[in-house]
């Protein structure tokens, strides 16, 4: 980090809101204005990154994380994906990035300044699938709304056979689904 990029500390203020503690006195701001009122060196295109993680925690929390390193992010999907079994019967409640597909990984880029936008890349820290992000700094106020939070287009992944596709598992075959269908068995 460059010398007039001051730091910045994601934390929860004490009524459990999202909040940036910014510099060494570690100043709270809990909206964008405010953080780029107090921080206007993070507009600065060398502070792109620490600007991206500032505005994905207040705008998001936990639930997104900035792609810093796009290489590190492709290799970490694949390796999940490569783990998963593609003829495994789909369950309920497991995640499987197989499912969905697979970006455009040449599109997914370290966060960026143009102008006074903001672009970068968040993956969902559910699913791990990556999403685009811009944010026009000089709009006033500053907003980033769940809508702005775009999902990267997916390629299906090619299993080969139809019948090779990942399927629901027979109804004998889910002894919780049957259990959540009837209802536990009574015992005297």
């Amino acid at each position: 980090m460059t010398d007039d990029i001051p730091q910045i500390i994601l934390g929860l203020g004490n009524d459990s809101e999202y909040v940036v503690m910014i510099g060494e006195a570690e100043t709270e701001a809990t909206t964008l204005d405010k953080l780029f009122s107090l921080a206007p060196e993070l507009k600065n295109p060398a502070a792109a990154f620490e600007a991206a993680r500032a505005v994905n925690h207040l705008s998001q929390g936990q639930d997104f994380e900035v792609i810093e390193d796009p290489a590190a992010f492709e290799k970490k999907l694949r390796e999940t994906l490569a783990s998963e079994d593609p003829s495994a019967p789909w369950h309920e409640g497991v995640i499987r990035l197989s499912d969905y597909g697979t970006p455009d990984f040449a599109a997914i880029k370290k966060p960026a300044m143009n102008g006074t936008v903001l672009t970068f890349f968040a993956e969902d820290t559910v699913l791990g699938l990556p999403y685009r992000v811009e944010v026009d700094l000089a709009s006033v106020p500053i907003r980033v709304t769940d809508g702005d939070y775009k999902a990267l287009e997916l390629d299906p992944l090619d299993f080969g056979q139809e019948d090779q596709m990942p399927t629901p598992l027979n109804d004998e075959d889910d002894p919780l689904g049957k259990l959540m269908e009837v209802g536990p068995a009574k015992t005297d």
